[in-house]
């Protein structure tokens, strides 16, 4: 006789097998293998760099100039991140030249160190760019050097008499500071240094603006050596050579301003005329 239905009993048989089915096929998909093992986080480094320190001692700026230079001065540069210094320094071969101080050179330079000198601009621990500071006067058929002050006399300690007739060994001197960062340029920020250097006669000294382009991170020559170049913090500078002075004839004046465009001081009049 046939059946024409599953009875209770096989129907339960036939649930057992499909879960027993069932389970051997999730133990095999969720057991571990050898090619997939679990994940482990990564590994972290103990290494950690090193903060910029507020300040570096002399001997870390002496140890990135060449050595046999000699390390004229150096200035932080404020409110500049990472730390940030202006060095100057003397190529080797410079010389030490000491003028008679009651004489127009030795009353402006005093005693002065004579050589090739860079501005050079320090940062994170390496010097990124620097600049050889313009000869102001060059002279044929001999190597030309660059004047700046070293020593002078104490300011308004001494009259004229005495500096004529006090023996130079005698005389109170002060060290000069050159890198003194002040506003040239009109733009507000005093990154720029005022350098002069002697013109020989009383009265006559030549200057040159250097300084540190913040927009560009480098070191920028903001002139030529100009005569009695003293620009104020809007970058104006006005000159007149007047007559009589020193026997002068021709009466002559001159107007510099700093243009922002070309980054640079230009001569913007010029006016001769003969003195009556």
């Amino acid at each position: 006789m046939n059946k024409k239905g599953f009875t209770i009993i096989e129907i339960i048989l036939s649930l057992v097998v499909l879960i027993l089915i069932g389970g051997i096929i999730y133990i095999w998909f969720n057991s571990p293998t050898d090619q997939n093992p679990p994940l482990t986080p990564a590994p972290t480094s103990s290494t950690t760099i090193a903060p910029d320190p507020t300040t570096y001692s002399e001997d870390e700026l002496q140890a990135v100039i060449p050595s046999d230079a000699l390390l004229r001065e150096y200035q932080q540069i404020p409110h500049v991140k990472p730390t940030t210094y202006l060095l100057l320094y003397v190529e080797d071969g410079y010389s030490t030249v000491e003028y008679d101080y009651a004489t127009c050179p030795g009353n402006f330079l005093g005693k002065s160190i004579d050589g090739k000198y860079h501005l050079a601009l320090f940062q994170s621990g390496v010097i990124i760019d620097e600049v050889m500071i313009p000869i102001a006067y060059e002279l044929p058929d001999q190597e030309n050097f660059l004047e700046l002050s070293y020593q002078k006399p104490v300011p308004d300690k001494y009259s004229y008499d005495e500096l004529l007739n006090i023996p130079a060994a005698d005389i109170e001197v002060i060290t000069v500071q050159l890198l003194n960062l002040q506003d040239y340029t009109g733009d507000g920020v005093g990154h720029e240094i005022l350098f002069h250097t002697s013109a020989g006669g009383c009265g006559f000294f030549q200057g040159i603006v250097i300084g540190y382009d913040e927009t560009e991170n480098s070191i920028h020559v903001y002139s030529d050596w100009i005569q009695n170049f003293e620009p104020d913090r809007n970058g104006d500078f006005y000159y007149l050579f007047d007559c009589g002075n020193h026997g002068n004839i021709l009466r002559r004046e001159d107007t510099y301003r700093f243009d922002s465009n070309l980054q640079r001081f230009v001569r913007s009049s010029h006016r001769e005329s003969p003195c009556e």
